[in-house]
């Protein structure tokens, strides 16, 4: 639950005498607001204790609504409309405690939350909140509470409403915003309440769930309402002392301290507010009826602050609100494919690297257990029956839903500096440095986000299933759509669940797919680093998820603008020129300036700073400054280091200043300014050129960056988790295609004795100048690579011509690699693929290869370049679907088999004959390079590392 923290007194927190509500979350649908809210009870070790609290359970009755809390209330009772989700929560002192989390029937009308259309029916600047809370139903003798049977509706939110008439028979009550005052005038209708709130916490890190006092001293510390009120008293009486006053001012004053006492007392700026007031006053002696008013006030405000400043204090945070799920606006419609802007109007920019949208997507799949479930789309309605036997209460779970959810991240902060238009023209972290890190935000903002989910490939182009969208205003999300393909595609639209609790009544829950903007840091922290997360959730049928294929895609749709923020820029270096040419034109008169060291005299001097209100407008101080940080932006010439701009605009503003400049130096600056200008900035200027648009002596128009104001980072994604599956059934294991299309199972022993018979064998027939098959027709058999490897561990020709006999057995080596060739048959042969191979061939091979030079050579080249195929390969994999890793290895092979200068040595070193032998084996080498990726991907055995271990004789 988000800003829920499980340290210090969670006992006190969760409460003592009656369960604190916590809203957890809050769904707006078209026509209803609904909230799930939870509780949490401590467990202690006593049992009799426990039942004793959830007895006293059965006194309580909950109050939630929307707007105000006038329904009739439900009881609490675990089990039933209380569920139990969690039961193993501990706090950092061990005190275990177990969640609970309410959950309407869907048979009681009474209890539903209210309708949306309150909120559109407050006035524009109403705030709108859903609030709850949990109260003693009967008092110690059984008898009704009175207030808590006999409602009326209040006129005003229930934070001073209804709940003030009983508060001392209930819990805190708990409140969210729901609906705030439109973004601007131009908009009626109230707004989601999506904005960041603001928490406080204290110096362990716990949320202070009051509201502070904010000292003079601008430093939040805890406080009281009887503190507040305190205040208010003292400055009603302050105020009533004045009434009879005739002076204007005075009753101005009275007016302002009396409005501040209402409105703003239980505000965490009170006494900041109060002191704005304060130092407002335009007369503070005590001779004055106003003096006397002012000195009687500021005691005030000063006694409060002396006392204030001694307690806690806390810290102010800015949280975001992830509690409110915006699910209004979800619709059927046929929606194709997002295609890019046609050549008229210029195609946006498009990242499809995965190098703003991060690759690695966190996902999971997991099949939930669903006894009842619906399934909408275009208007049809499925329901699946429950079986449910009241006698036992087990449930034969169905499995008939999957939930894929997950995470993906959006790199912002490297988008910004590298993708945006004004970073083509300038270095973005020097704009932040001067202008203020978020000074762009404003000008490179969320205009939506997309996920588009496809169906596996049943015709020549993938089926669009659903298409999530979320627009967005001032970086902030509006709302979700969903839409739903038509093109014969039905898919989970919203699901339903039904649970029967222990009266067998049925308690309904509603879920529906949705992608969310989610705040988050790192360990370490993110240092103000704008890696955005976001958190999305859909649905498919359980039988789709083990189909093959499907794939997700991620658009992250930006406004570009931040071209606006630069004709700020030169709009200003204008404005600035404008100026300092006029103070260039009155310094030019023939008697501003000293003939002989062109100096200003005094009277111009004292006439031209008259001119202006105050320093802020001297052109003199302002041109120097934005010259000195063009000039950095363009030609990096002071390397952005702020204190070297600063000194040079400092310098420049003396030497044109009117007490210390002269008229040369004046002009020096102004012509230098234009030339700057006109280089960069003017019609012909360089920067200038850069963003329009223009044809070339074709007529072909090239795009303009002012024209391009959409960039598009945009990620595939198909690689899809397996299925969480709480069936009992063992998964078969997996398969492998081969070459030729054959699929055989694929397991760790099999893996590592087939890769070594291939590369065995591949070698062997290379040194014999046959064909792998020729080989092992004419010998017999075949060879595996630990069999290779041993002729060429030292030692070997001795040991072989000292055998005496072929049949009187072999070398401890020849042993070792017959043993783990075919166990049972160790000093008998080598038998693999139902030949067998002896050791009286075994040794001839040997004795050929030991006195060849060359073929050892060319056995060991063979075998250096399968170790670095193999090894290549398996670095370059991701999970490929089979044609993916067959392409793979086949640009591998041609790579090898080419002339390219990058080519490892592994491959420089073949001979020509090697090519054409390896080329005509090309199907057993990609099922050696198959056996890799496929093991690789399924993390079954990792090939590369084996094989180099396997063959370090021969290729040493």
């Amino acid at each position: 639950m988000s800003r829920l923290i499980y340290t210090g007194d969670t006992v006190e927190r969760f409460g003592k005498r009656i369960p604190t509500p916590f809203i957890e979350k809050i769904k707006i649908f078209e026509d209803e607001i609904e909230a799930d809210i939870s509780i949490y009870l401590h467990i202690t070790d006593d049992n009799d204790v426990n039942q004793s609290i959830y007895d006293d359970l059965s006194n309580l009755k909950i109050y939630g609504g929307f707007g105000v809390i006038y329904q009739i209330p439900d009881n609490l009772n675990l089990g039933t409309n209380f569920l139990l989700v969690d039961d193993n929560i501990y706090n950092d002192q061990g005190e275990r405690f177990a969640k609970f989390t309410y959950s309407r029937k869907s048979s009681d009308k009474e209890l539903e939350d209210f309708a949306i259309s309150r909120a559109e029916s407050d006035s524009d600047d109403t705030e709108t909140f859903y609030s709850c809370f949990i109260a003693i139903s009967k008092d110690e003798n059984g008898i009704n509470n009175r207030d808590l049977h006999f409602f009326r509706e209040p006129n005003e939110f229930d934070k001073q409403g209804i709940y003030g008439v009983f508060r001392n028979l209930s819990s805190p009550l708990v409140y969210e915003k729901v609906f705030t005052a439109p973004l601007d005038e131009s908009s009626s209708a109230n707004r989601l309440a999506i904005d960041p709130i603001s928490i406080y916490t204290d110096a362990s890190g716990i949320p202070y769930k009051e509201t502070p006092l904010k000292s003079i001293q601008n430093n939040y510390h805890k406080t009281t309402l009887e503190f507040r009120n305190e205040i208010k008293i003292q400055l009603a009486n302050l105020v009533a002392s004045f009434e009879n006053t005739t002076d204007q001012q005075v009753q101005s004053f009275r007016d302002s301290i009396s409005f501040m006492a209402e409105t703003m007392y239980r505000e965490a700026e009170f006494l900041t507010e109060l002191d704005a007031v304060r130092n407002s006053f335009p007369s503070r002696t005590s001779t004055s009826e106003l003096g006397i008013l002012y000195n009687a006030f500021k005691n005030i405000i000063f006694a409060a602050n002396d006392a204030v400043v001694l307690e806690d204090r806390v810290t102010k945070e800015i949280v975001p609100n992830t509690k409110l799920i915006d699910l209004r606006g979800y619709f059927v419609s046929e929606e194709q494919e997002w295609n890019r802007k046609n050549f008229d109007t210029y195609e946006p920019r498009v990242d499809d690297t995965g190098d703003v949208l991060y690759p690695n997507v966190f996902m999971e799949r997991q099949q939930i257990e669903t006894p009842k479930y619906q399934v909408l789309n275009e208007g049809k309605r499925t329901e699946l029956q429950i079986e449910f036997d009241p006698g036992t209460g087990l449930v034969e779970p169905n499995f008939d839903i999957t939930s894929i959810f997950g995470y993906f991240f959006f790199d912002y902060e490297k988008s910004l500096h590298k993708k945006s238009n004004i970073s083509q023209i300038y270095e973005v972290q020097k704009l932040l440095n001067i202008w203020g890190n978020n000074s762009l935000d404003g000008f490179f903002s969320l205009n939506r986000t997309e996920i588009l989910r496809f169906s596996p490939v049943s015709s020549p182009l993938p089926i669009l299933v659903r298409k999530l969208i979320t627009p967005y205003v001032d970086n902030r999300p509006l709302t979700n759509l969903v839409l739903n393909s038509s093109q014969g595609q039905e898919d989970i639209l919203k699901v339903v669940q039904q649970n029967i609790n222990e009266n067998e009544e049925v308690i309904e829950t509603v879920d529906i797919p949705y992608m969310m903007l989610r705040g988050f840091d790192t360990v370490e922290g993110l240092d103000g680093y704008r890696l955005l997360a976001f958190e999305f959730q859909d649905y498919e049928e359980a039988s789709r998820s083990f189909q093959r294929g499907g794939s997700y895609r991620f658009n992250i749709v930006i406004d570009d603008n931040t071209l606006d923020f630069y004709d700020y820029l030169v709009e200003n270096y204008e404005q600035n020129l404008v100026e300092l040419k006029e103070y260039l034109s009155k310094a030019e008169d023939f008697c501003s300036f000293n003939n002989i060291d062109n100096r200003f005299n005094d009277f111009f001097v004292t006439a031209i700073k008259e001119q202006y209100e105050d320093e802020s407008g001297y052109p003199w101080l302002k041109a120097p400054k934005i010259f000195a940080i063009h000039l950095d932006l363009i030609n990096n010439l002071f390397s952005g280091i702020p204190r070297r701009i600063s000194e040079y605009a400092s310098n420049m503003a003396t030497l044109v200043s009117p007490e210390n400049g002269t008229l040369l130096a004046l002009q020096n600056l102004v012509n230098d300014m234009d030339e700057f200008y006109e280089k960069y900035y003017g019609i012909d200027g360089e920067v200038t050129k850069l963003i329009s648009s223009r044809r070339d002596p074709d007529g072909n128009l090239t795009p303009s960056l002012k024209d391009n104001t959409e960039f598009i980072a945009t990620l595939g994604y198909d690689d899809f988790p397996d299925v969480i599956d709480f069936s009992v059934d063992i998964e078969p294991p997996p398969k492998l295609k081969l070459w030729n299309g054959f699929e055989v199972p694929l397991k760790k022993n099999q893996v590592k004795a087939n890769v070594s018979t291939i590369a065995g064998t591949l070698a062997m027939a290379r040194l014999k100048k046959k064909s792998v098959s020729e080989f092992v027709e004419d010998e017999g058999g075949t060879v595996t690579i630990e069999a290779v490897d041993a002729v060429f561990e030292p030692g070997v020709l001795r040991t072989i011509l000292g055998i005496g006999s072929a049949t009187s057995g072999a070398s401890t080596a020849i042993g070792a690699a017959v043993a783990a060739s075919a166990p049972g048959y160790a000093g008998a042969g080598l038998i693999l693929g139902g030949a067998l191979l002896g050791i009286v061939a075994l040794t001839a091979i040997i004795i050929a290869i030991i006195f060849s030079v060359s073929k050892r050579n060319r056995t060991r080249e063979i075998v250096r370049f399968l170790n670095k195929f193999i090894n290549r390969i398996e670095n370059q994999a991701t999970r490929l679907s089979y044609e993916g890793k067959k392409a793979l290895i086949e640009r591998e092979l041609r790579f090898a088999f080419g002339d390219s200068k990058d080519r490892p040595d592994a491959y420089k070193k073949l001979e020509k004959k090697d090519i054409e032998f390896l080329k005509n084996e090309k199907a057993k080498i990609g099922n050696i390079g198959l056996y890799t990726i496929g093991c690789e991907v399924k993390n079954i055995y990792s090939v590369s590392d084996w094989f180099s271990d396997k063959t370090f004789n021969i290729r040493n």
